[in-house]
């Protein structure tokens, strides 16, 4: 009992000197399964008719309309699906009735040369059947790369009809995080034609917005225009960060998690010329995803980033009212987050990861 005791009491310890923020338990929440028996997806969106869109990480879609599942094969240009590649995220552009317009993200090439790639797909249903009429390449980060994993591959369309994406640092190659000669690390801005913007933050790229990043597969608009972003850490770091055109966040020169081995990283903690995180998790959560929530439908989670986890299974909510205020929804699921999106009626759906995955609807538990 003494050892209980005192282990408790390290626990607390760490927890205050690790977190600056106060976690606390939300109200308990319920979950409703509406869609299953998905095979290894990453990214839903949900449209104004109703209609779920989901990726496979084996480069197919499903359409789920009146619930009913339509699997649709992209038959993306050399993609590479192994480790953490093949397709990723998907924005849609235009939605119409039986006509939709939307990009993609996914890993392109081979084991010894692949890449972040961007397809603009359009999509017609004709006789209640969905089928790809045109397909382009928009864009393609330039550095090739010999490892499988750290895409990154998020995709945020923004009010100005601007399109945001996550480029990762590849694992082996962090350095180039710091890189401009590299899209390694970074976040990229452009046209939904994949053309650079005309107010660029960084003249030797115009691609580039923003530098210095990990992995970073959260992005979210709040309803001032505020851009946020989350990142995984290695063993800890994990960060979410106010984005901002030209600024440096500091991988992998500052960071508060170490290397999967245990050794420092950097012993560097903040820097000048490069942005702390507004909230780091050390131990890692591995955050995947993320959503700003401004709904009446969950009052309680209003004005609130919603953040769903890999390692611990969480949901977590950062209050932008209230300084950054964390808090662990309490579910009866213990799953790996894979995405988390809103409905066009205000509802949170969650994406399980993995083999046999679902689809939940977050619904008000039982006080």
């Amino acid at each position: 009992m003494q050892g209980f005791l005192f282990n408790l009491m390290c626990m607390v310890i760490l927890t205050i000197f690790l977190s600056p923020i106060k976690n606390t338990q939300a109200a308990n929440f319920d979950v409703q399964s509406i869609v299953s028996d998905l095979d290894n997806p990453w990214s839903i969106k949900s449209d104004a008719f109703g209609r779920y869109w989901i990726t496979l990480m084996s480069g197919e879609l499903v359409i789920v309309e009146q619930d009913s599942p339509q699997i649709v094969p992209l038959n993306l240009a050399e993609m590479y699906q192994q480790g953490q590649g093949g397709l990723l995220d998907i924005v849609l552009v235009e939605v119409k009735h039986d006509d939709v317009q939307a990009i993609v993200s996914y890993a392109q090439g081979n084991a010894v040369a692949n890449r972040l790639a961007l397809n603009k797909i359009t999509l017609n249903k004709v006789n209640n059947v969905w089928q790809i009429t045109h397909q382009q390449q928009l864009f393609s980060v330039k550095d090739d790369k010999q490892t499988p994993v750290h895409y990154a591959g998020r995709l945020l369309l923004l009010p100005d009809d601007t399109l945001l994406v996550n480029s990762g640092d590849g694992f082996d190659y962090r350095e180039d995080a710091q890189r401009v000669e590299s899209q390694l690390g970074k976040t990229l801005r452009m046209t939904l034609e994949g053309k650079p913007v005309a107010d660029a933050p960084f003249a030797d790229d115009p691609y580039l917005y923003s530098l210095g990043h990990r992995n970073a597969q959260g992005l979210a608009v709040d309803a001032t225009g505020q851009i946020w972003q989350h990142e995984h850490g290695p063993a800890g770091g994990d960060e979410v960060n106010l984005l901002m055109a030209g600024a440096n966040y500091g991988w992998p020169i500052i960071t508060q998690g170490k290397d999967y081995s245990g050794a420092l990283i950097s012993p560097i903690k903040d820097a000048a010329g490069m942005i702390s995180p507004k909230v780091n998790w050390t131990p890692s959560i591995a955050p995947s995803s993320m959503v700003y929530y401004h709904s009446d439908v969950l009052p309680e989670l209003s004005g609130s980033l919603l953040i769903g986890t890999l390692k611990t299974k969480t949901i977590h909510r950062i209050d932008l009212q209230n300084d950054f205020r964390e808090t662990v929804l309490s579910l009866p699921i213990k799953k790996r987050i894979r995405d988390i999106t809103v409905d066009h009626q205000g509802r949170v759906l969650l994406l399980t990861d993995g083999e046999n995955a679902q689809v939940f609807m977050l619904t008000q538990g039982q006080h």
